[in-house]
């Protein structure tokens, strides 16, 4: 679906625009930075003497990169923590489109895969993102050499764990959710190129698979760095499923991809002790007399039941091109039954077959997931 050429931003960016505003407002010295910044764009306009409805060109992406430069950085000023990071998040995806009207001027074109154009402008938001970040985590003074912890943040409880983190470890989990921003973004900057529609199910696919292999990575880093601070197995594993409940609603994150962070940073098999190996029993010797009968061979079970190699199965979706439907197809199996497997770790045993071989793996591969 094309945008049209005289509302480029969709309903969900101008909201989100207003939202951020809302935010920024609030932080001291606003009200001069949008001075200085009307000022700025003044003498950028007035500078490139180019006409309003043009045809894009060199001259008017040099124009366009100049405004965004100005903008961006009137707002990344105001960002001091959280909220207000987040605030300038939601900023950049209108900031960055802006970016892409003015240098297409009176051309109603979009952008197509590899544009230079827009690879330009969204590389130079990426260094705007990246200045945000590090205005958040300079907000927290480093630790004093009597005091090796972080002072409490403002709006936490005092026994918040993450009041035990230092700030190198704060620092750490930062720097990851920069990194998970640029997963972020090139799936934006792909729909951008692509031309898809912003509410459209390619695109809703394409974000929520982004941000699941976002959200995987910074998890990663948010648990190791809650263990090395120490906390007891029970704390750990409830700040991490507070930290995976946080990130899911953040990112709208589906039911079964919070199943999967929390089976893979949260659950007791991957925090806190192994579970004790049992004492080895003595077997207990045949009578030499007694007859032995012959084995039957070992049949496949009718009906498998294996939760774990449901989980295994959707990760393999998540991770690959393939959407469920497609995968379906290559197992020779419904859509309707797949869910079902995902829900209860129970289907037909030819079926758990086909679905391992359409994985690559044998069946016994599969069935031994954990």
């Amino acid at each position: 679906m094309k945008r049209n050429p005289d509302y480029p931003f969709s309903k969900e960016q101008l909201a989100n625009f207003t939202k951020a505003r809302d935010v920024l407002k609030t932080q001291p010295g606003f009200h001069a930075a949008q001075v200085e910044l009307i000022d700025k764009t003044d003498e950028i306009t007035r500078t490139n003497d180019l006409p309003s409805h043009g045809l894009p060109s060199p001259e008017r992406l040099t124009f366009a990169l100049a405004l965004l430069d100005a903008r961006a950085e009137s707002c990344v000023k105001m960002v001091s923590d959280i909220p207000t990071q987040e605030a300038f998040m939601l900023l950049a995806h209108v900031l960055t489109r802006q970016a892409w009207e003015e240098y297409r001027g009176n051309a109603p074109i979009e952008p197509i895969p590899g544009n230079r154009e827009m690879h330009q402008i969204v590389t130079r938001m990426r260094h705007w993102v990246r200045e945000s970040y590090k205005r958040c985590a300079a907000a927290q003074k480093p630790p004093t050499a009597q005091d090796s912890r972080l002072p409490k943040l403002p709006g936490l409880m005092p026994s918040d764990p993450r009041n035990k983190l230092s700030y190198e470890a704060r620092q750490r989990i930062y720097d990851a959710i920069a990194e998970a921003e640029k997963i972020q973004w090139e799936a934006e900057a792909r729909i951008l190129t692509d031309d898809l529609d912003s509410y459209g199910l390619a695109s809703r696919r394409l974000r929520n698979k982004s941000n699941f292999k976002a959200a995987k990575m910074v998890m990663q880093v948010v648990r190791d760095e809650y263990q090395g601070a120490g906390l007891a197995d029970r704390e750990l594993r409830d700040s991490m499923d507070n930290e995976i409940d946080s990130i899911v609603n953040s990112w709208d994150l589906n039911g079964a991809q919070k199943h999967i962070l929390t089976l893979e940073f949260a659950s007791s098999r991957v925090v806190g002790k192994p579970p004790s190996i049992p004492k080895a029993i003595t077997p207990i010797a045949e009578p030499v007399s007694q007859p032995k009968t012959k084995r039957r061979p070992n049949r496949i079970p009718t009906t498998v039941n294996n939760l774990a190699a449901a989980v295994r199965m959707e990760t393999f979706i998540a991770a690959s091109p393939l959407t469920q439907t497609d995968f379906a197809t290559q197992a020779g199996t419904s859509d309707r039954t797949l869910r079902s497997f995902r829900a209860t770790g129970k289907i037909r045993g030819d079926i758990f077959t086909r679905i391992a071989i359409a994985m690559g793996l044998t069946r016994e591969e599969l069935m031994n997931s954990k």
